[in-house]
Order: C-alpha cells, then structure tokens, then sequence
C-alpha cells in the first residue's frame, strides 16, 4: 500500500492518482464538493473521496462511493 500526504493544496488531476482520497480538518468543503463532482463526472475513476474532521469532542467522517 502506497500513502502519500501533501502539503499543497490538491488539484482535481492530482486525485485521479489515487485510489483513496482522505481530507483532513479542511474549511473549505465547497473546494472537497467541487473535487468530487468532477471525480463522479470522469468515466472511469475510481477514486474515493473522504472527508474527516475533528471539532473537539465531536468528530465527522463522510464519504462518496459513487452510484
């Protein structure tokens, strides 16, 4: 298993490199909504996007699997 953590921020390509596409502590999530409505749109990625955040106590993970 290849895991790869950036710094920079990630392009809608860039995430069609990976199987697995994890966003952590992120306030922009209109940014991760338009990564993932242009993941969904190409044909065939297979490209999952996950979101994680953790607001003190409370914590939220979401994730698209597609159709």
């Amino acid at each position: 298993m290849y895991v790869d953590k950036l710094n920079t921020e990630i392009t809608e390509e860039d995430c069609l490199k990976y199987d697995v596409v994890i966003f952590c502590d992120v306030y922009d999530i209109g940014r991760i909504l338009d990564i993932n409505k242009f993941i969904r749109s190409q044909k065939n990625a297979k490209t999952v996007v996950m979101m994680a955040m953790q607001m003190g106590f409370y914590g939220l993970f979401c994730t698209d699997f597609g159709d």
